[in-house]
């Protein structure tokens, strides 16, 4: 699915008020990449980076290293970034798989439980992009793959509506319970 799996620069580079952002594995998060809070490239440190440190619009970024590995994002953006060495790109110019099914499949427990099974390193989990590109995943037909994004955006959807009626309850619970202990302290 990919011409190349890898990761982002090892050496180090100065960081500036403005350039650049510089992605490190706390601003890949679960389905986005957060460009708040990053540091910056010099500009011209930046543009010495190979092509594998600036990932494009529509790769697929994934934590490789700490307590965070498998973390994927999308990249859905045509601004310039680089990845530290932290972040492994899967380049996906020339796939056919819809980017929000591939996401999902790799944010999925069956890949999640793959990718920690592979971890190496008890203080400092890593994830070796090699055994990440050899993991087998299912490929459907592009319109099955339609057909998942869509169901499971549509229970993703009604898990949160459920949520947030769940943490309505629980505030009310907790107040009709400060009420009945105030209550009680008062009859005392």
């Amino acid at each position: 699915i990919s011409e190349w799996i890898t990761y982002g620069f090892t050496r180090p580079m100065a960081h500036v008020q403005k350039g650049p952002p510089i992605i490190t594995a706390k601003n890949v998060r679960d389905g986005f990449v957060c460009f708040k809070d990053t540091h910056f490239a010099k500009k011209d440190e930046f543009e010495a980076l190979r092509p594998k440190d600036r990932p494009h619009k529509g790769d697929l970024l994934i934590v490789k290293d700490g307590a965070t590995i498998g973390r994927a994002a999308i990249v859905e953006t045509d601004d310039p970034f680089c990845i530290s060495q932290t972040v492994a790109v899967v380049w996906l110019e020339s796939c056919q798989l819809l980017r929000p099914y591939l996401l999902m499949l790799v944010q999925s427990p069956f890949s999640q439980k793959m990718i920690w099974s592979k971890a190496e390193g008890a203080a400092m989990p890593h994830l070796s992009i090699t055994d990440f590109a050899a993991m087998p995943i299912p490929i459907p037909p592009l319109a099955e793959q339609k057909r998942i994004v869509s169901k499971v955006s549509v229970l993703l959807s009604q898990l949160d509506e459920l949520s947030a009626r769940l943490r309505s309850r629980q505030s009310t619970t907790d107040a009709l319970l400060t009420a009945l202990i105030h209550q009680i302290l008062e009859m005392s």
